[in-house]
């Protein structure tokens, strides 16, 4: 610094030249000012902590030296550990006195040196010991003596023991097994999940892992396919030399989806190669296509009355186009409509683009190293994205908003992902040889099952609420929910399947020459779909979408009323009621109870003409069936009904006459006689009943005459009824039934 040069005091201006002066964010101060500007006070004596004094601090709170002191015993906490309580500063000492835990048992203080367990026990005895010095037990936040620490059960010292615990009480193992674990359907020995054990759970029957297997041929079936018959389970070679095979339903005779030809990609010859489609997504009506020459294209389809693509309409009209570069295909593509934001996988980059512009979002550069990636429903601000690395085995978790998507965390992996799917904190993952479930939050991982598909046929897709569709070994299609257990029949499906997607009750999956649809419901398949060169499957919540090279096909789910109806019209009425309760939890229908009570009606008909009288009663009155829909089929009992009564019931649900059956074969028709009485009988002071007590009434007392039923008769019109005179004077005339 030359002479001319001044060095103020940036505050005071006055010069200091010669003084000591304080440095902060490059402006020099004198002492007297950096005190009054930015020295802190202290939080013992209030004073401020002058330039000569040292600062000492904690969160954001100061001390002068001196004034670093326990709260209680004043010992200076300058140069030893102290603790925090409610502001105060305390030293270890006073603050294990005061505040630390007392033993569970004994109540007296728990000094640091603990070993921590996991659950919480109940109280137990006093024990009348000494406060815990060392090597005193926590168990969730409870301290105990070792020696206090035991077994609900048999009282064994579990200090040092492996332990479980059951609504808080801790068990020795023996204990617990015999008492509270899930029992092998093959060993009957207790199952247990300590050290890792694994074990298989199908259908409210569990199974140790070396156990699961063939009843037939002892062949571990832990990763393969399986048949079951009664308790018995058989690997798929040993079931087929029995002929087991899954339950067979004759496949819908209606059709669960509607198909149009909704798109032709036009190109000229030289191009067609080149520009064919490779992926397909779709938000309402936009629809965005990725082909192999790196373009991707904006779509509109036509509006039916439904929001659908209309059959026979094919004037859709293309929005964009926005080349991303000069080759490699768009491999995957996905919209994020809370921020308008369209995702691409091309050349193994991440890109985001406006999902109407196609514009890149300049906020969000690309991220690189991509080989797949799923994104996760929304919250009000954020939507989490899982992208698998192509140069390290692992998964990173990123949270995505409208400018940014950070990554949270990462989860490594065994091997590198072929296939993945999101739900929730959960991941699917299909390797070359397995599948296995990652969480997230945690980043642990579970294996599944092994499998021996190339790497073009490994399918994991997410069925939604913590559940997973596999194309699983033996040409099985595995349902896994997120805790790792099957709770559904697999499906039988081709072998050569390319793909697979859920439109909830129904799984639809690609094959070279046609579409399959399967009902997760009963495990059948219930419609095919001639689809030749089809390459990809996208399923939304109300249909698909099926490309080909060139083409590209809607197909709508139509709507369950239209399905149930059908089925009703081929009085397939038990499949109409299990289709009908299979997609109320996830498609809930305004008119269900009422559609219910009227296929159970017609599905008791099937029943009673079948004289299942048992089976049909349950279904009527299930269906909350009027008394007078089965009054009206009986000759002789029929007249009881007012003049104003309709029945709602359409010619072939009366498929037997009765008026024949009683001139034919009166045994039958006397069976069906005391079914009435048993079913009037039942109904008769309901609400059901009283709404037509007249015609009830008057329906049993013809009914009781018929079979001579003296003792029923007398009761009926001893007691207080509702028959008109009318009709049954005559009536006990004519049997001589007056006294």
């Amino acid at each position: 610094m030359s002479t001319s040069e001044r060095f103020d005091c940036h505050y005071c201006k006055d010069s200091l030249l010669g003084k000591k002066y304080i440095m902060k964010e490059d402006k020099q101060y004198c002492t007297k000012c950096y005190e009054n500007l930015f020295s802190n006070s202290c939080e013992g004596c209030t004073l401020a902590i002058t330039c000569n004094s040292k600062d000492l601090s904690y969160k954001d709170r100061h001390w002068h030296e001196e004034c670093f002191k326990c709260a209680k015993c004043s010992r200076s906490l300058a140069e030893k550990a102290f603790a925090a309580k409610d502001d105060l500063l305390l030293c270890t000492e006073c603050h294990a006195h005061g505040y630390s835990s007392k033993c569970s048992s004994c109540k007296k203080t728990v000094m640091p040196g603990t070993l921590t367990f996991l659950s919480c026990p109940p109280p137990l005895a006093a024990c009348g010991l000494q406060a815990i010095t060392t090597g005193g037990v926590t168990y969730q936040e409870k301290p105990w003596h070792r020696e206090c620490f035991q077994c609900i059960s048999c009282r064994k010292p579990l200090s040092g023991q492996r332990f479980t615990s059951k609504e808080n009480y801790p068990y020795c193992l023996e204990c617990f097994s015999s008492l509270y674990a899930k029992k092998c359907v093959s060993c009957t020995k207790a199952i247990t999940s300590l050290a890792g054990a694994k074990y298989i759970s199908f259908e409210e029957r569990q199974w140790h892992s070396e156990c699961f297997s063939c009843s037939q041929c002892s062949v571990t079936l832990v990763g393969r396919g399986f048949l079951t018959q009664r308790d018995d389970i058989m690997c798929t070679d040993c079931g087929r030399e029995k002929k087991i095979q899954l339950p067979q339903i004759p496949a819908m005779a209606f059709k669960a989806f509607t198909h149009t030809h909704v798109y032709e990609k036009q190109s000229g010859s030289k191009e067609k190669d080149k520009s064919s489609i490779q992926c397909i997504e779709r938000h309402d009506r936009n629809v965005y296509i990725g082909t192999k020459d790196a373009t991707v294209l904006h779509l509109v389809l036509p509006g039916g009355p439904d929001g659908d693509p209309s059959p026979g309409q094919s004037d859709i009209r293309e929005r964009r186009m926005k080349k991303l570069g000069s080759s490699n295909q768009v491999a995957q593509l996905r919209v994020v409509p809370l921020f308008n934001h369209l995702l691409v996988l091309w050349d193994r980059s991440l890109t985001a683009l406006n999902m109407f512009s196609l514009e890149p979002v300049a906020a969000l550069k690309r991220i690189q190293h991509v080989l797949l990636f799923e994104v996760c429903g929304s919250s009000a601000a954020c939507v989490e994205m899982v992208t698998s690395s192509s140069r390290r085995k692992l998964i990173r978790v990123h949270a995505v908003g409208v400018d940014r998507w950070d990554v949270v965390r990462e989860v490594s992996l065994p091997q590198d992902p072929v296939a993945l799917a999101l739900d929730g904190a959960c991941v699917c993952v299909g390797t070359g040889d397995r599948y296995l479930l990652c969480d997230i939050r945690t980043g642990s991982s579970v294996d599944l099952f092994p499998h021996d598909h190339g790497r073009q046929r490994v399918i994991v897709t997410s069925m939604g609420r913590g559940e997973f569709l596999l194309n699983g070994p033996e040409s099985l299609g595995v349902f896994v929910m997120k805790t790792g257990t099957c709770q559904r029949p697999p499906l039988l499906w081709p072998r050569e399947v390319l793909a697979a997607g859920v439109c909830f009750p129904y799984v639809l999956t690609l094959q070279p020459h046609a579409l399959s649809v399967y009902s997760v419901l009963d495990q059948q398949c219930k419609q095919t779909v001639d689809l030749r060169g089809a390459k990809g499957l996208l399923c939304t919540a109300d249909g698909a979408l099926v490309f080909t090279e060139r083409d590209v096909f809607s197909l709508r789910l139509l709507p369950l009323r239209q399905q149930t109806r059908a089925l009703v019209e081929l009085q397939r009425f038990e499949e109409a009621l299990l289709l009908l309760d299979g997609v109320q939890g996830r498609r809930p229908l305004d008119s269900h109870e009422e559609l219910q009570k009227d296929i159970s009606c017609l599905a008791g008909f099937v029943h009673f003409y079948q004289e299942a009288f048992s089976e049909a009663s349950a279904l009527f009155t299930t269906g909350e069936l009027d008394p007078r829909e089965l009054i009206c089929l009986y000759p002789g009992i029929q007249v009881c009904l007012s003049e104003d009564f309709q029945s709602q019931l359409e010619p072939r649900n009366r498929s037997r006459d009765l008026q024949a059956l009683r001139l034919e074969d009166r045994h039958s028709f006397h069976l069906y006689l005391a079914f009435l009485g048993d079913f009037l009988r039942a109904v008769r002071g309901t609400e059901r009943g009283l709404q037509c007590s007249e015609e009830v009434d008057c329906a049993l007392l013809r009914l009781y005459v018929e079979l001579q039923d003296t003792e029923n008769l007398q009761q009926l019109v001893m007691c207080t009824n509702a028959c008109r005179l009318d009709h049954c004077l005559p009536v006990l005339e004519q049997h001589s039934r007056l006294t």
